[in-house]
């Protein structure tokens, strides 16, 4: 969902936990998801912050290019070659 809400421009509020963190990086805000007030502030700082917004926005597209079903490919068949 990060790298979908990404490639259609919208900043990411994400879990600062699992693999997350290393898809979205600083193209969004991690919060921790049991946290209300902080998810609360994240989402503020977005809408009221348009620069940030911006921000955001260009990065996170520019992550989410990277995430093809090509390059997903190429790399699973060279991990079959390895094996």
């Amino acid at each position: 969902p990060a790298v979908d809400a990404m490639a259609y421009g919208c900043p990411v509020v994400y879990a600062h936990s699992g693999a997350t963190p290393e898809i979205v990086g600083d193209a969004g805000i991690p919060v921790n998801p049991y946290d209300a007030g902080k998810i609360g502030q994240a989402l503020q700082k977005i809408t009221e912050n348009k620069a940030f917004r911006t921000v955001c926005t260009q990065k996170g597209k520019k992550l989410a290019s990277q995430f093809t079903w090509k390059r997903f490919g190429k790399q699973w068949l060279e991990i079959i070659n390895k094996i």
